[in-house]
């Protein structure tokens, strides 16, 4: 799925609502598996001693998605043309680092 025009502000923020809807249910998944899990665990099952280290990790790697789809969809992050093209500039620039920030538009 990718990110919607900007002259579509309806469908970012349906987009962004999906994001928000899935993101949040995946988490909220991971809590209520951590939860059961620890309960398992401490009633004397040894093997769920492993999934109360696994649902937090999967946990933190869905929000990291979250986060990265969200960035996406908000245009907070600059589009790979516009990164591919600031390192040819870079590269036939003297001073590369300059030439890339300013055809990325940094601050």
């Amino acid at each position: 799925m990718s990110p919607p025009e900007d002259g579509q502000p309806n469908q970012r923020v349906r987009a962004a609502w999906k994001l928000h809807l899935v993101g949040g249910l995946g988490i909220l998944v991971c809590v209520i598996a951590l939860t059961i899990e620890t309960v398992r665990a401490v009633d004397g099952n040894g093997l769920s001693w492993v999934y109360v280290v696994e649902w937090p990790i999967l946990g933190g790697f869905g929000a990291y998605l979250w986060r990265q789809l969200l960035r996406d969809y908000s245009g907070e992050r600059p589009s790979r043309e516009a990164v591919i093209s600031a390192l040819e500039a870079a590269s036939r620039s003297s001073d590369g680092l300059t030439a890339t920030e300013e055809a990325i538009d940094c601050d």
